[in-house]
């Protein structure tokens, strides 16, 4: 396969990867940190999926237009980044539900652009007649970054004994995603 031995493709590779461990870290664990660490009530810390479903719908909308008009790359390592912070920014608020619903807002705001943007990268560096091949290749990497973030993110909650480790390294491979694409 032609993609395969297109440097391009590893490097977006490994940043749909990067972002997808990063942003499951939270998505998957965030209604368990509040209950379980932050003592919220679960009616609450339930809403937080909604607030980030919703922010993201937006977001989606807002930031793929705007990664029309500055470039994917450009717009992905502003975003990724961006995300990096709105975890340091939720992990620092603690419990106070006002701030995490900012922090979550935030958080999903970005995430909803993410994968769109990632599609679009698929054709806007590659030939259209390999937009197929690049994508679906692309989404090997999203999918095993998916698929080891929960157990890695259990995992390390489980010997710490908090998320915070969990989370910062989310953080962490959202910054990395911004730098392989960079």
């Amino acid at each position: 396969l032609g993609v395969l031995e297109k440097g391009l493709f590893w490097i977006i590779g490994l940043s749909y990867f990067f972002i997808s461990y990063g942003t499951y870290t939270l998505v998957d664990f965030i209604v368990t940190y509040g209950v379980m660490e932050l003592s919220i009530p679960y009616s609450v810390a339930s809403l937080f999926i909604t607030v980030i479903a919703f922010s993201g719908v937006i977001g989606g909308l807002l930031l793929m237009a705007l990664s029309d008009r500055i470039g994917r790359k450009k717009s992905l390592v502003i975003v990724q980044s961006l995300v990096a912070c709105s975890i340091a920014f939720i992990m620092a608020v603690g419990n106070r539900v006002p701030f995490l619903i900012v922090g979550l807002g935030w958080f999903g705001f970005l995430y909803g652009a993410i994968w769109p943007m990632y599609g679009a990268c698929a054709r806007d560096y590659f030939p259209k007649e390999m937009t197929g091949a690049v994508f679906g290749g692309m989404t090997i990497f999203y999918g095993v970054g998916a698929m080891i973030s929960p157990v890695l993110t259990g995992h390390l909650a489980d010997i710490t004994g908090t998320f915070r480790w969990s989370f910062g390294l989310g953080a962490s491979t959202a910054l990395i995603a911004a730098l392989c694409i960079g």
